[in-house]
């Protein structure tokens, strides 16, 4: 599932959901497959994953949560994805730093009039 996440192979992303893959699995830096998707940009894993109900607010060992991560990697379609599925905007990385912050930093100015928008 995490290869399928990380590179963006939705249709062996839905055949092992479909066969009851544990879609909350976490890997070494307790990240889930959502995380990984979401760092990567993969739109099509993200949906499957979030239809299959993973937790969009998931956090990885520090604290990073899928929007932290597609926010820092600018990944703006992503991270739009996420926010209009729930993720909360507000939640804090262990370094006391919002999404809105990654998406600053990395100079995504679309997401982050998007993220301002939407309060």
């Amino acid at each position: 599932m995490f290869c399928a996440a990380q590179f963006g192979h939705v249709g062996l992303m839905r055949l092992v959901v479909e066969f009851g893959a544990e879609i909350h699995a976490r890997n070494a830096d307790e990240a889930t497959p959502l995380i990984l998707a979401s760092f990567h940009g993969n739109l099509d894993c993200i949906a499957e994953l979030l239809r299959a109900r993973a937790d969009v607010n998931a956090c990885d060992a520090d604290k990073y949560t899928s929007l932290m991560w597609a926010a820092f990697k600018g990944r703006r379609e992503a991270a739009v994805y996420l926010i209009e599925h729930g993720a909360d905007m507000s939640v804090k990385s262990k370094e006391g730093n919002s999404a809105l912050t990654y998406a600053a930093y990395s100079g995504c100015e679309e997401l982050v009039d998007f993220m301002l928008d939407r309060g």
